[in-house]
């Protein structure tokens, strides 16, 4: 089935943050795409997400990784976010080819539970190579019409990241 994809709001960091936030989302879609090329001030660093400005324990998120010599997975449980690129942490370099598509389904849905998967590469730097497959959830039936990109260290998310919301319309 064709779909339609509409850029709904680009930001780019011109100093170091703690995250980024796309608010006051139209219900207009029916998924929406998020893409980031994170940058880090911190050698070592992940962000994760959170929705409608929510930061209680109604998480939960799975995760399988390589980071170069093997393949592993990890459960989160129920937690107080999402994490995305949480293994394959990225780097402080402007060209370290990171990239993280994340997909939220049916997220203007006000009957059930939002669900994500998001896709994480890291292959062309060195020192952090991996690439990464998050599948995660959010246990609330709200829609969703806030999403907060944080920095998993205060002011570590750096400047020139950018993330891009994508609306996507069904055939």
């Amino acid at each position: 089935m064709p779909a339609t994809y509409e850029l709904i709001q680009t930001t780019t960091t011109t100093t170091s943050s703690a995250g980024i936030t796309f608010d006051n989302i139209s219900s207009n879609f029916t998924d929406l795409r998020i893409i980031v090329t994170p940058i880090s001030v911190v050698a070592s660093n992940y962000f994760y997400l959170r929705f409608n400005n929510d930061a209680f324990s109604n998480y939960s998120f799975n995760e399988i990784y390589t980071n170069g010599s093997g393949a592993f997975g990890y459960q989160s449980g129920v937690t107080t976010f999402i994490g995305v690129l949480f293994y394959t942490t990225f780097g402080t370099d402007s060209n370290n080819g990171y990239m993280c598509a994340i997909d939220i389904f049916d997220y203007s849905n006000a009957t059930s539970y939002k669900n994500i998967i998001s896709r994480a590469s890291a292959v062309t730097d060195p020192n952090y190579p991996g690439t990464e497959l998050t599948a995660g959830g959010w246990f609330n039936t709200a829609a969703i019409t806030r999403i907060d990109l944080v920095s998993a260290s205060t002011n570590n998310l750096g400047s020139g990241t950018v993330a891009s919301l994508y609306g996507i319309k069904a055939a």
